[in-house]
């Protein structure tokens, strides 16, 4: 819980405040029925990610920030993370053994990290006095991209490791850009300019960049492919009424797919957080948490 708003009593022994108690639960839509149901009764989590055969789910503990694993039906729940780090955006490995994550403490920046599906081996990936977030598992499992921020030399770059050969590369480009997708077939990586404006995309035959899509800042928010790489999906907060859009490979021009109507979201530490889910929905976090009035009592020497 935390407080807000305090105001002391006239009687100098009490302070009044309001207290906040945060509680989520994930939510996915149903397109025929156009209608936002729970994916698991009770879980009060974000940044829900399913294993490629979708018999298991990573996600974050609200208000923990606790990294879990469990089952698609939320049995044989395991917390991979301890109770002193915060993680975000969890992403299962193309087999289904490993989990990588972005980490981070109240005094620090956001690392990336992986640990094995059945808690082991948990570890940073990297040492570098660097911000790294947004991991990709390349389709064969032996590369993982992900975004940095450099402190040092503050600039956003795009970059990759490479689990044979230890070796770190920088897709070359990738200066200023930001939030990179790796399309599901290996082809693409799709990032953001630095403005937020142009959705950019990286042809892994051509080696170049090219300006996919041009929107108004804050329309591409949580980025997501199909599972063909034809279309990148995103969450869209600014053009008309907050919806779900799509783009295809291709093309210039973006569609709606579905408008989120009055959903009331949860803000979260990343900003409000969308996916899909195995069966292709999209997974939303909707806010239950509450807010009342609360006498503290005040005890001074």
């Amino acid at each position: 819980m935390s407080f807000g708003n305090p105001s002391p009593a006239r009687d100098n022994k009490n302070i009044w405040a309001i207290g906040v108690q945060p509680t989520v639960e994930v939510v996915k839509y149903e397109m025929q029925k156009k209608q936002f149901v729970p994916l698991i009764p009770g879980l009060s989590a974000t940044d829900v990610e399913f294993s490629n055969d979708g018999k298991w789910i990573a996600y974050v503990a609200i208000p923990e920030g606790t990294l879990w694993r469990a089952r698609a039906d939320g049995s044989e729940r395991l917390q991979l993370t301890t109770d002193t780090e915060r993680a975000a955006l969890p992403h299962w490995s193309p087999d289904g053994k490993q989990i990588s994550y972005a980490s981070t403490t109240p005094a620090g920046s956001w690392k990336l990290s992986i640990v094995g599906a059945d808690g082991s081996d948990a570890h940073k990936m990297l040492s570098e006095n660097s911000s790294q977030i947004d991991a990709n598992w390349s389709p064969d499992g032996e590369r993982l991209m992900f975004g940095e921020f450099n402190h040092d030399q503050n600039g956003l770059k795009i970059r990759i490791i490479d689990f044979k050969t230890h070796q770190i590369t920088t897709i070359p480009g990738s200066d200023g850009l930001f939030s990179p997708r790796w399309s599901p077939n290996g082809r693409y990586i799709a990032a953001l300019s630095p403005n937020g404006t142009d959705l950019m995309l990286f042809n892994f035959k051509t080696r170049k960049w090219t300006t996919w899509l041009k929107e108004p800042a804050g329309s591409f928010t949580y980025p997501v492919w199909s599972g063909d790489s034809q279309f990148l999906y995103f969450d869209d907060f600014v053009t008309g009424a907050e919806a779900i859009r799509r783009v295809q490979v291709g093309r210039s021009e973006a569609e709606l797919v579905f408008e989120l109507g009055n959903l009331e979201r949860y803000p979260g530490a990343l900003g409000p957080w969308t996916s899909r889910a195995a069966d292709g929905s999209f997974m939303f976090v909707r806010d239950r948490s509450t807010q009342e009035v609360y006498q503290l009592t005040l005890e001074l020497p």
